[in-house]
Formats: structure tokens, sequence, C-alpha cells
């Protein structure tokens, strides 16, 4: 796996999964019924990965984290869910607003400690097919236009607060997830 590095933190990787788990997560997709829920995100919908036919892939997905990331340091904690984007028909800025993954993940867990909890956020890009979408690093003046199979990681430091364009057309599809401090 080479990492791409767009500055000192933020890095990317094309390719992150083999065609054939690639493949399968979007036949998932394309397969799938999706119940949207009506949160922070108004498109945005998940669905918990249990038919063994599709086993493989988190295998896949695991072992290229830990490649990543030594499990003796951090904790990759990642749901198993796929989040589906709608396009919409809002006219908002963004489909996912400003935020940084820490403070997120520490108001959603109550937690006041000031030590980072989440010392990365990534996300994986399923598909292409849509426009939008685009992950943008808010205090870095850098945007990045997801393509299929990418694998992205950032800090999950305020330094690195960051958004989601809205989607116009089709949906987009990503497995989000956060690398932890042990």
């Amino acid at each position: 796996m080479k990492k791409i590095y767009i500055d000192d933190n933020i890095f990317y990787i094309e390719n992150f999964l083999s065609e054939k788990a690639h493949n399968s997560l979007i036949e998932l997709c394309n397969t799938v019924k999706w119940d949207f829920e009506d949160d922070i995100v108004k498109q945005r919908g998940s669905f918990q990965l249990i038919d063994e036919k599709y086993s493989f892939i988190w295998e896949e997905y695991s072992r290229n984290i830990y490649d990543l990331f030594d499990p003796n340091k951090y904790i990759s904690n990642y749901t198993q869910t796929l989040q589906n984007m709608s396009s919409g028909d809002n006219n908002v800025e963004f489909a996912l607003g400003p935020h940084s993954d820490d403070d997120g993940y520490k108001k959603h867990k109550k937690i006041k400690d000031e030590t980072p909890s989440i010392i990365f956020g990534t996300i994986y890009y399923i598909n292409e097919n849509y426009n939008g979408g685009e992950l943008v690093y808010l205090n870095k003046n850098i945007s990045i236009k997801p393509k299929s199979n990418m694998f992205v990681c950032h800090p999950g430091s305020k330094e690195y607060a960051h958004a989601v364009k809205q989607i116009t057309l089709n949906n987009r599809y990503s497995i989000p997830g956060f690398i932890l401090n042990k």
C-alpha cells in the first residue's frame, strides 16, 4: 500500500482493497434497501453487514488497517457499516457539516477528558459516480474529490476539522472509521 501525502498528516491510499472485495462492496451498495435516518445528517443511512457472503471484506479491511496502524498503540473502531449520503434536494453547502472527529466522539460519549481519544479519522470510498461529496479540510484549504476504492486518513484534532460538500447527483457510499488511543 502506497501512502500519498497531501500534507504532513493527511494521506490517501488508492486501491485500498482488492478488486474482489471492492466489487463486492459495490454489489452490496447496489442491492441494499437503505433505511434513511432523520438525524444531524438528514440524508444518511447505514447497514450492518451480517451476511457471511461479505465477511471476507472485513477480514481484508482489518488486515490493511493493522498494516497501517500499530495495534499495540491504537485501537481500530470500525462499526462495519456503510454510510450512504444521498443527493438530497436541499441547497446547503455541506452534506456533513464542519467537525473534528475527536470532538464529535467525546461529545457523543460524554467524555470530558482533554486527552485525545480519536487519533486519526479515516474514510473508505466505495463509489465515485456522484457529483459533490468532496472532503474539505477547513483550516488547511485542502479539498479531496474521493475516488472509488480510496482510503483517506487524517488526524482527529480540531486543526483537521473537515466537512463533506453537498452531494447533488446519485449517492456517495463510504465506510467511516476511527483510530483510537489505546
